[in-house]
């Protein structure tokens, strides 16, 4: 990726990146070995090769296995590294690693099978779908097609690999020619094209050509380089179905960094999270030519089309998506952040736009659109929308600058997606998963959030509440609660009840409008009689929405002599001193030391009944200030004394 030089400043390594990556370790894959005689060992720390039928006489060399196996056998391999380029002789065998057997994903990273830079790693030819391979790293192929894997007329299952540091032309990680594999929890990375007059680079981490139709789950496809196109991913006339996937950091010379459709291509993406992907021409994201990709539950962000000479050449755009010819599908999707001229470029065909989500894409969010884009009606979070359900707010992400693109509770882009759509004829089902194989939606009954991940509360909360707390303090109860942002919040209806009654305000307090610092309120309710009593708060925003917070019960014991805990305490300055009476009566409140000498007397005096404060500020009889240390506050009412120990520091 050195050839090309990035605007702005390097994408963080996602959370969904790491939690795809974790699934290797999470999902449970074990299965028996085949009961008759056709399993073959091998082993690639043995001195003198055997003949296959134990582990004490494994082969040394995988080809050596497949040559001697036949029809549906297993060549399971121990750890090591295999410096051997393996063919499976048009045999639908298991090659797997000890993790086929044991769902130990450790044993990945520990068996190694290495091209030496000679041809193809694997080749697959003519193969069915119960033709497997299992559980390896895949490295240092170098071969014009598939450097790392080559299917021809095959479909096996590619499960558990790590494919990373191969070379091709085409599909340096990956090529498919009229193949349908099965790709389930596979990651490429760190894979490159070569370019050798006259052939140019496609797709560097898979590309898929010739009627290929793929079904690609659970993967990541990051930091792959293309000196042409697609430097995740380059399609033509095939079908690929990509679940679940991360496309991440990959960069392409050409057009489309994270993906590229060309020539009738009818991809599918679901659950997609694309980010951080450069194309030096156009479409950083996504780039398609006269095909008809359908995206859905994407996020789409920080992608970069970047013009290498300044041309004005209007290819050289589409910082998140690029569109010529045929039909584009976007649905509940999230598209922000990305750089290049707009975040939808249309130059030509028919795009379907439904239910998405754009926000401060460079230049604009849309180009060539038409009415897309253009506000006249608001859904059903109350916010502004074109006539397709198109919003073009900020998504507000948890934490972006750390890689964390969940939706916060607050996002705008919660619970306003679209469960089933019709587009074109053909229906559209979101995903009852998201990316991170959380249920979608949630919780159930709700309407999808736009995006790759789902957030749990399944509603737009325009305020994070928290800390949400009611004391007792004698006949008073204090009600505290604290928001770490607000977006468009009036404020705070304040309700009270006894059990079994109807809730009433007692008090209105006024919000902060928007903002993501965090903000702190109390209020006292005072005077209460003795008995049960429940809260609750419900914030109004802007749009007249009202959220309830959970319901809080306190229980006013009978009126009782008592003095609370001061507050603060240690402190500094001053500290606030209360008590209450059960009658009117002589109270004696005053501060000694610790040898028993008096301090100060705060109050000595014949008081009502009810709720009274003193504040002490450090200071004895004289007005002098006391040195730092232990005292003790002592109350005294008839005949009865309490008291605790106050810390004074300076």
């Amino acid at each position: 990726m050195s050839m090309l030089t990035r605007k702005g400043k390097d994408m963080k390594t996602s959370g969904c990146f790491k939690r795809i990556m974790a699934l290797f370790g999470a999902i449970n894959f074990c299965v028996a070995l085949p009961a008759r005689a056709d399993v073959w060992y091998v082993d690639a720390s043995i001195s003198v090769s055997g003949n296959g039928n134990s582990w004490a006489t494994a082969f040394a060399k995988i080809n050596d296995a497949i040559t001697a196996a036949a029809g549906s056998d297993t060549v399971l391999t121990a750890p090591g590294i295999y410096r051997e380029n393996i063919d499976y002789l048009n045999k639908n065998l298991t090659i797997a690693s000890l993790t086929f057997t044991t769902g130990d994903t450790n044993y990945i990273s520990q068996t190694i099978i290495d091209g030496g830079l000679l041809k193809s790693v694997v080749t697959c030819k003519n193969l069915s779908a119960s033709a497997m391979l299992c559980g390896f790293v895949i490295r240092q192929g170098k071969s014009n097609d598939g450097g790392g894997i080559f299917c021809q007329n095959s479909n096996p299952r590619l499960k558990f690999l790590t494919i990373r540091d191969n070379l091709a032309h085409y599909g340096s990680g990956l090529y498919c020619t009229n193949s349908s594999p099965v790709v389930e929890s596979v990651r490429f990375v760190h894979n490159e094209s070569i370019r050798t007059y006259p052939y140019r680079g496609y797709g560097s981490g898979i590309c898929c050509e010739n009627q290929s139709n793929p079904v690609i789950q659970n993967c990541v496809i990051a930091d792959n380089f293309c000196d042409t196109k697609g430097g995740g991913v380059f399609c033509s006339y095939s079908a690929p179905e990509f679940y679940n996937v991360v496309m991440q950091n990959n960069a392409a010379v050409s057009v489309g960094g994270g993906i590229c459709c060309e020539s009738k291509c009818a991809v599918r993406l679901v659950n997609v999270f694309i980010a951080g992907n450069l194309a030096a021409d156009g479409g950083g994201g996504v780039y398609s030519f006269d095909s008809s990709p359908i995206i859905q539950q994407a996020t789409i962000v920080g992608n970069i089309a970047e013009a290498r000479f300044d041309t004005g050449d209007k290819n050289m755009a589409g910082g998140g998506l690029y569109m010529y010819k045929g039909t584009l599908t976007l649905v509940n999707s999230v598209v922000t952040d990305n750089l290049g001229d707009y975040g939808f470029y249309m130059n030509a065909g028919t795009p379907t736009i439904r239910y998405c989500n754009f926000f401060n894409n460079e230049t604009g969010n849309f180009f060539n659109c038409g009415q897309i884009g253009v506000n006249t009606q608001v859904n059903s979070n109350g916010d502004p929308c074109d006539a397709y359900f198109n919003t073009q707010l900020d998504p507000l992400f948890v934490q972006p600058a750390m890689g964390n693109y969940r939706l916060s509770n607050w996002s705008h882009c919660i619970g306003v997606g679209i469960q089933v759509i019709n587009v074109n004829g053909q229906t559209i089902t979101a995903p009852i998963f998201d990316i991170e194989n959380q249920p979608r939606p949630l919780p159930s009954g709700t309407s999808p959030d736009m995006g790759a991940f789902e957030n749990p509360n399944g509603v737009f909360l325009p305020v994070e509440l928290v800390n949400w707390n009611a004391r007792v303090l004698g006949n008073d109860v204090e009600l505290t609660w604290m928001t770490l942002s607000e977006n468009n919040n009036v404020g705070f209806a304040v309700e009270r009840r006894i059990p079994g009654k109807e809730f009433s305000e007692i008090t209105f307090l006024s919000g902060y409008g928007t903002t993501v610092e965090p903000h702190s309120y109390a209020y006292f309710d005072r005077e209460l009689d003795a008995g049960a009593y429940d809260y609750r708060l419900q914030q109004i925003d802007a749009n007249g929405g009202r959220t309830v917070s959970a319901t809080i019960r306190v229980t006013i014991q009978p009126f009782e002599f008592d003095l609370f805990p001061a507050s603060p305490n240690p402190f500094n300055n001053s500290t606030r001193i209360i008590f209450h009476l059960p009658h009117t009566t002589q109270a004696d409140l005053a501060i000694y030391n610790l040898n028993g000498c008096l301090v100060r007397l705060l109050v000595s005096a014949y008081l009502p009944v009810g709720r009274h404060e003193m504040t002490w500020s450090g200071k004895d009889e004289h007005g002098l200030d006391v040195a730092s240390g232990c005292y003790i506050c002592r109350l005294k009412v008839g005949d009865r004394v309490q008291i605790q120990r106050l810390m004074m520091i300076k």
